[in-house]
């Protein structure tokens, strides 16, 4: 449900700040790609831990959801000069827009059926990682594509 309050949320905003069909030409870019940014705080101790996560749970459903053309990418980042405050590694992942509520609902259906999990077993799977990690920040891009002059 949070996400397609989100997702409707940034679509009405999308839209609002979409540029008129006169003012896009005259402008110097072009909306481009969304960009999901999220900040994760690693527990000390628990890189390793974390990142085999990452490499195989992670890894499996962002790969899933690439074959789907739900996505165009994901990127791990790790922090190398982290300052205080500041996330450990930040997961980020590319997709070209934002799927209405049905949709949604569908890609949580297929993504359930490929993991071969419900939705409250990926929930206390996500819990149970508590030990090794905070999720921090998550942030919403777009891109911004310069035009030729």
């Amino acid at each position: 449900m949070k996400k397609l309050l989100i997702a409707a949320a940034l679509s009405a905003a999308t839209f609002a700040l979409a540029p008129t069909a006169a003012s896009a030409q005259a402008s110097s870019y072009a909306p481009g790609n969304f960009w999901s940014v999220q900040g994760i705080y690693i527990e000390p101790g628990q890189f390793e831990n974390y990142m085999d996560f990452v490499a195989d749970r992670y890894r499996r459903n962002q790969d899933f959801a690439k074959s789907q053309g739900w996505i165009s990418g994901y990127r791990i980042l790790v922090n190398v000069n982290k300052r205080m405050d500041e996330p450990d590694l930040y997961l980020i992942t590319e997709f070209a827009r934002i799927p209405d509520a049905k949709e949604q609902m569908d890609r949580d259906a297929a993504m359930e059926k490929n993991l071969r999990e419900t939705t409250r077993q990926a929930e206390q799977a996500s819990g149970q990682r508590v030990s090794m990690r905070k999720l921090g920040s998550n942030i919403l891009m777009q891109e911004l594509t310069l035009r030729a002059k």
